[in-house]
């Protein structure tokens, strides 16, 4: 409280968003409580964004840029990838996953200005599938064999190789056991967790299991697919999302792998939208057994029709507002 009421202070009364006043809270209690690495992620992303005032980061990461927040980045692959690229800073390196090919030339433009060097996926480090249970990285420092990501979805083995090349690159020091122990113990809520506990779970027929995602973008669409691809049961997706968001797209990518699709409004958000509105957009882009819940304050019973006598994967997705709010009552 004392910490909010210094920004306060300091703001003097001036326009801030609320994602700049935490980032400035933030900065706060770091400077109080020094940490052998701050991992610090950007908002929207890039050039303009609160997180960008860091003038000396041991290391910049660009993981894989897609169209989001287009309204402020810019509706071209291109243009997202320069902003998100102009987190990049002079004397500090940046590790890349392999990116979409419009946004090669524009991180490469930033990098040369600078006189950073990047790090590639596929050029400067690997990481690839050696057995069901074990990867193997590489790069010109070192040579790690590390166990499957306790992270469902394909996507998460690049997201450990992008991890795995920025340590390697770190100028620190770590146990010899502690890449086996992160990869192992891993947790990420919201992405593509399985509820263990809460009412919904409880109440879930048998051979139902509930996972909660909170990816909003086409990227984190296609990655949703491609887990419920590998899917061999029925796939009920309940979905919500806010308006600034593709909800159409983001529904036409995952259709074709959705048995049905019930559909909910964001309580806490105003600028969501409405279930009904979702009805129609997952009607538009072909999905057959569709249903309005209203909201998540559901009751099982009303998703009973496509549950009976099956067994399969309840999914709830589309917004990370969604995702805290069944995380207010689950596990």
């Amino acid at each position: 409280i004392e910490m909010l009421d210094y920004v306060e202070q300091v703001n003097k009364g001036l326009p801030i968003t609320f994602f700049e006043f935490i980032t400035a809270l933030a900065y706060e209690v770091f400077s109080k409580d020094s940490a052998d690495i701050l991992l610090l992620e950007t908002g929207l992303g890039g050039r303009l964004d609160a997180t960008n005032v860091i003038n000396n980061p041991v290391a910049t990461v660009l993981t894989t840029i897609d169209h989001d927040h287009e309204s402020y980045l810019g509706n071209e692959i291109a243009k997202i990838a320069y902003e998100k690229a102009s987190i990049m800073k002079k004397n500090s390196f940046c590790v890349s996953c392999s990116q979409h090919n419009d946004s090669i030339e524009p991180i490469n433009f930033v990098a040369n200005d600078l006189g950073v060097n990047i790090y590639w996926e596929g050029i400067d480090w690997s990481i690839n599938t050696i057995s069901r249970k074990e990867l193997k990285f590489s790069d010109g420092n070192n040579s790690w064999n590390v166990p499957m990501p306790n992270l469902p979805g394909d996507h998460q083995i690049v997201n450990l190789g992008i991890a795995l090349a920025t340590l390697s690159k770190l100028p620190f020091s770590f146990p010899g056991n502690s890449l086996l122990e992160g990869v192992l113990n891993v947790e990420w809520k919201g992405r593509l967790q399985k509820l263990k506990i809460g009412p919904l779970v409880e109440e879930a027929p048998d051979g139902w299991d509930f996972w909660l995602d909170g990816g909003h973008n086409n990227s984190a669409a296609s990655a949703i697919a491609n887990w419920l691809k590998k899917n061999s049961k029925d796939n009920l997706i309940i979905f919500g999302m806010m308006r600034n968001k593709d909800a159409r797209k983001f529904l036409e990518i995952i259709a074709p792998y959705v048995s049905a699709l019930a559909t909910v409004k964001i309580k806490s958000q105003k600028n969501a939208f409405s279930s009904e509105e979702l009805f129609f957009l997952g009607k538009e882009v072909g999905i057959s057994n569709l249903i309005d819940l209203g909201d998540i304050d559901f009751s099982i019973n009303s998703i009973m029709p496509f549950l009976s006598n099956k067994s399969g994967c309840i999914l709830i997705c589309g917004s990370l507002y969604l995702a805290g709010e069944v995380l207010e009552n689950h596990a």
